[in-house]
């Protein structure tokens, strides 16, 4: 992980550079690295993690500067690719491979190259200067433009202490905000401060950005067998913890977070960490301790439980609030916080299992189950009938999303995280905020790419670019990141990708099944009610929370005070509360997204 922060031609004395520093120390307390010429400042955070390459991730010579913040996990196949081009690559760091390909290659480089990161390329001929994101977006990246120079950064609370920066709320991001329940514009809720897709390279040249694609996802089944798939499936992953363990020095110092899931269970069956970690509550329904501590006893491990519970979780909001940078309201960042900040006590480094859920079809909205395979054997026209109507219907009722799902995907599919109808967020919010992009219009470029492809595909393609990037990764990042804790994630791997995206819709999903090959391919490593099992995932008490009267007056007075008024009708967030509390209808997680964003403003915009 580890953080950075770039200055070209914009004011960037000690002081100033120390105080942005100082706002993302929790990226890396370990130690400092610094390049600085006329044009450009460059600092650089990490965490000593006694990996080969810590304390070497700048390379500078007469032609460039190059720093790696992250992690190149091909680092072998980089090394073979630049020995066209340098006898000794062996030799060289990360930072000195991708110097010497981008040399003779340019922004191709981005091809080559692996893993979790962001690249800075200083050209010091051309004086352009080049941001590589990686494939998942693992790494944040933001930007704010001046009118003389740029600023790049980790996390956008370090802007706030750069002179230059004119902090302004960005009115069109809250609508979106409300429906998807995190922020999902390119521009953030920070005026003119701007992420940058997965995927791209980012070009400024002294006056202008140019952002460019160099991959995407594409989908192209192959005929295979369930055992083939689930033989290779095994392979590459094999392959996978190989590449991102080899230079650690100690690799068994890495710890592993354990749900009681397929994902995170198959993992640790493989690396068989001595140090296993989990979180859950008093309720069964809501827990997985008792899972995750079975099965750490099934590898040997040392299994360590943090119990959470309400007066904790609302101690340290204000915290995460400040952490996330911008408004964030996926109950599941709460528990993570909190595991990660156990595991600090004992290491920084964690194996995660992100990725086989986006890889292999893990979603429950990618089932069909056979309520609607019945429902669909309507004729269409009637089907489009009755799912338009209750599209453009502003009515919440049971079996809405049911009625809706007789339309084609590209009509009703918005993604995993969903909260409020976007006609009810328009509704919702004063004048000043109903100026935003229409969900539709945010999701339509995707699907226009992908018109031949099946529903299953569109869906993982449309998350794929949404939901991974504005939601998994933010929260993975910011989350662990905040008690200096890297994450190792031998499931989200690019070679897995290219073959997950070459596997047939039946080996993802048949039915109700999910994962289908996954878990065919767990069987080699776990017991057989393992890899039948659905995860709860990171899942928070939220419902009984708000059941208590502390917290319930807590949160209402914040979601109807005299803030709530100048963004909110503060009626309708009555009648939220009222059938919320008179169980008419769960509302709590609407309650807390309006919540989340009234937090986050009074840390950004009236504290600070």
């Amino acid at each position: 992980m580890a953080g950075f922060i770039g200055l070209i031609n914009v004011e960037r004395d000690r002081q100033i550079m120390d105080n942005m520093l100082k706002t993302i120390v929790h990226r890396g307390p370990d130690y400092r690295k610094d390049f600085e010429d006329g044009y450009l400042k460059l600092s650089y955070l990490g965490i000593d993690l006694d990996y080969q390459f810590d304390g070497k991730e700048i390379f500078e010579d007469d032609q460039v500067t190059v720093l790696l913040t992250g992690y190149v996990n091909n680092i072998d196949e980089v090394k073979d690719y630049a020995r066209r081009y340098e006898a000794n690559s062996s030799e060289l760091t990360p930072a000195a491979l991708i110097a010497t390909i981008y040399k003779h290659e340019s922004v191709n480089v981005a091809k080559v190259i692996k893993g979790g990161y962001v690249v800075t390329v200083y050209d010091k001929k051309s004086r352009k200067v080049i941001f590589i994101r990686d494939r998942f977006g693992l790494q944040p990246f933001y930007y704010y433009q001046t009118d003389e120079g740029l600023m790049v950064v980790s996390e956008i609370k370090a802007l706030l202490e750069h002179p230059q920066f004119e902090k302004r709320l960005n009115s069109e991001a809250l609508v979106p905000y409300l429906v998807y329940q995190v922020p999902v514009l390119n521009e953030t809720f920070f005026k003119n401060v701007y992420t940058a897709p997965a995927a791209s390279y980012i070009v400024y040249d002294g006056h202008n950005i140019d952002i460019e694609s160099y991959w995407d996802i594409k989908f192209e089944p192959e005929e295979m067998t369930v055992n083939e798939a689930a033989d290779e499936i095994n392979r590459l992953i094999g392959k996978s913890i190989k590449n991102k363990l080899q230079y650690f020095n100690h690799p068994e110092m890495i710890a592993q977070s354990l749900s009681g899931g397929v994902d995170s269970s198959y993992l640790a069956a493989r690396l068989q960490p001595k140090e296993t970690f989990t979180v859950g509550y008093n309720s069964k329904e809501f827990s997985e301790i008792d899972n995750a501590r079975a099965f750490s006893e099934i590898i040997g491990a040392h299994h360590t439980a943090k119990l959470l519970d309400a007066d904790e979780a609302f101690s340290e909001l204000r915290k995460i609030v400040y952490l996330c940078d911008l408004p964030y309201a996926n109950l599941s960042a709460i528990p993570m916080y909190y595991l990660s900040k156990t595991i600090s006590r004992t290491t920084h480094a964690l194996y995660s299992g992100e990725g086989a859920d986006e890889f292999f079809g893990g979603y429950h909205e990618y089932e069909e189950p056979k309520s609607i395979q019945t429902y669909r054997k309507l004729p269409k026209a009637i089907r489009q009938a009755l799912g338009q109507r209750v599209l453009n219907s502003d009515h919440d009722f049971k079996g809405r999303n049911f009625l809706i799902k007789g339309l084609p995907v590209e009509d009703w599919y918005i993604g995993q995280n969903k909260i409020f109808h976007e006609n009810n967020a328009l509704a919702l919010v004063t004048d000043a905020y109903k100026d935003a992009p229409r969900i539709h219009d945010l999701t339509e470029p995707y699907f226009q790419h992908i018109p031949n492809y099946s529903d299953i595909q569109k869906k993982q393609y449309l998350d794929f670019h949404m939901f991974m990037l504005h939601d998994i990764a933010l929260k993975a990042d910011r989350m662990n990141i905040a008690n200096s804790v890297q994450l190792v994630t031998p499931l989200l791997d690019e070679d897995l990708l290219d073959f997950a995206r070459r596997m047939p819709d039946k080996l993802k999903v048949d039915g109700e099944k999910s994962k289908v090959a996954f878990r065919k391919a767990a069987e080699d490593y776990l017991p057989d009610e393992w890899t039948k099992r659905k995860k709860l995932g990171y899942v928070t008490p939220l419902k009984y929370w708000l059941k208590e009267d502390k917290y319930r007056r807590q949160v209402h007075d914040v979601v109807t005070g005299n803030l709530a008024k100048h963004f909110f009708d503060v009626d309708q967030i009555e009648v939220l509360f009222r059938d919320d509390e008179r169980g008419r209808r769960a509302e709590h997680r609407k309650i807390w997204t309006l919540y989340m964003f009234l937090m986050w403003y009074e840390e950004y915009f009236i504290k600070r």
